[in-house]
């Protein structure tokens, strides 16, 4: 069920509204794989405990981080070149696009540079994946 809903999840730029679709998925589907339903006055933490699956947001971010430190650490150039280009011109007034490099940045500004160390780059991780443990 997971590789489905997450697949190619690490190239995603991820935004509040996303992160909200995709726990509702997993949810929706635990609920059809316990065959319970709402008449059932079953929570979705029960739902939860009896699938006993990661959660999904956790795993989406923790393949995002690793593949974030893969792009970086490749020996091909143009995989730099791409993530940190800026587009010329302005951007349009209002709240800016997410970026697929915005979740990244948020934890670690200098991420290109810490990369390069795998070490050091998957010991980040946790703190990275720490910021989306709350189930809200």
């Amino acid at each position: 069920m997971l590789p489905t809903l997450l697949y190619a999840a690490e190239t995603w730029a991820t935004t509040n509204i996303m992160n909200n679709k995709i726990r509702t998925a997993r949810l929706a589907m635990e609920w059809k794989m316990t065959g319970t339903t709402w008449k059932d006055k079953t929570t979705n933490k029960r739902v939860k405990e009896q699938t006993k699956l990661p959660d999904a947001l956790l795993l989406l971010k923790s393949a995002k981080w690793k593949w974030a430190g893969h792009v970086v650490r490749a020996s091909d150039n143009w995989a730099n070149i791409v993530t940190g280009w800026t587009p010329a011109g302005k951007r349009k007034w209002g709240r800016p696009k997410t970026r697929w490099v915005d979740d990244i940045r948020s934890l670690n500004n200098n991420w290109m540079s810490s990369a390069q160390d795998k070490k050091k780059w998957s010991d980040q991780r946790e703190a990275f994946i720490q910021q989306w443990t709350n189930d809200g």
